[in-house]
């Protein structure tokens, strides 16, 4: 049992150690194509809003699953356990529930794009995004608080279905 500790911890250590250089040398690929190309911004440019929306909905992600990350340290709950006290839990579900809902809301996000344009793209794709946030402010502070954000996040996407459902039969 001790050989699988010391084992555990070689592995662990050996884990962070090739982290850390491969984050380095990516780092360093970055500055070196920052210093020496500009981007192509042929294909970014005619959806820029969208393209927009789309970083906002990867920051949305960052956030929530940063949150948790403070919650456990907040409530103690050790890795792997995915319950604890409510506020452990409410930082949990909004996690969770964010990332239920990305999978249907971007396919929706680009498709919307595509038949209705850049700009209204962005415009719910912010208004999504905005949506999300509160939903996680407010559910951070009580379950009641959460649903203006989750009625913002969930008639955006909604809607998007039914554009998008609405532009595909009409184009067959």
């Amino acid at each position: 049992m001790a050989e699988d500790t010391a084992n555990i911890e070689t592995l662990k250590r050996a884990g962070l150690v090739l982290s850390l250089v491969v984050t380095l040398a990516l780092l360093a690929t970055l500055i070196w194509l920052f210093a020496t190309r500009t981007p192509d911004h042929s294909l970014i440019g005619p959806w820029r809003y969208t393209a927009l929306a789309t970083l906002g909905v990867v920051i949305v992600l960052q956030y929530v699953s940063l949150q948790v990350g403070r919650a456990r340290h907040v409530f103690q709950v050790a890795l792997p356990e995915v319950s604890g006290p409510d506020g452990f839990n409410r930082v949990f579900r909004v996690h969770m529930n964010t990332l239920e809902n990305v999978p249907l809301f971007l396919p929706l996000l680009w498709l919307f794009a595509a038949a209705w344009g850049d700009t209204w793209a962005g415009v719910f794709g912010g208004a999504w995004v905005a949506g999300r946030f509160l939903y996680a402010w407010g559910y951070y502070r009580a379950v009641a608080l959460r649903l203006c954000g989750f009625g913002i996040s969930s008639s955006v996407t909604l809607l998007m279905l039914a554009a998008c459902l609405y532009a595909v039969v009409a184009a067959i």
